[in-house]
C-alpha cells in the first residue's frame, strides 16, 4: 500500500508540473524526497518501464490506452489494492462504443 501511495504521489507531482508549467522551489525538495523513497522501496519505475516497453504509446481512447488502463488496474490489484473507477460527467460525453467499453470494465471490477 505504501508503494501505491508513493507511486501516485510521484505521478501527481510530475503531472502537475507538466500541466501547469509552474516550478516552485519547495516542489524540488518534495520531489527529491519522494523520488529517493520510490527508488529505494518501490517498483514504480520498473512498472513504468514494463508498461512503456510492452504497451508503447498510450493515447486516451486508443487500443494501447485501454491496455494501459488494464495494466494499471491489474498492477494495483496485485499490490493488494482495490482499484476504484470514478465515473463523472465525462461518461456522458463518450461515444456509444466507449461508453459500452467503460461499462464493461466497471462491471468486471465489481
Amino acid at each position: 500500500m505504501k508503494n501505491i501511495a508513493l507511486t501516485l504521489s510521484l505521478f501527481l507531482i510530475l503531472t502537475s508540473n507538466l500541466l501547469f508549467g509552474q516550478s516552485k522551489p519547495e516542489w524540488t525538495t518534495t520531489f527529491n524526497k519522494i523520488n529517493t523513497e520510490v527508488v529505494a522501496n518501490s517498483n514504480a519505475y520498473k512498472s513504468l518501464k514494463t508498461a512503456t516497453e510492452t504497451i508503447g504509446h498510450r493515447l486516451t481512447g486508443s487500443t494501447n490506452g485501454e491496455k494501459a488502463e488494464e495494466f494499471a488496474y491489474n498492477l494495483l490489484k496485485s499490490e493488494g489494492a482495490e482499484p476504484v473507477l470514478i465515473l463523472d460527467d465525462i461518461f456522458a460525453e463518450l461515444d456509444t462504443t466507449r461508453r459500452q467499453q467503460l461499462t464493461s470494465v466497471t462491471q468486471m471490477a465489481e
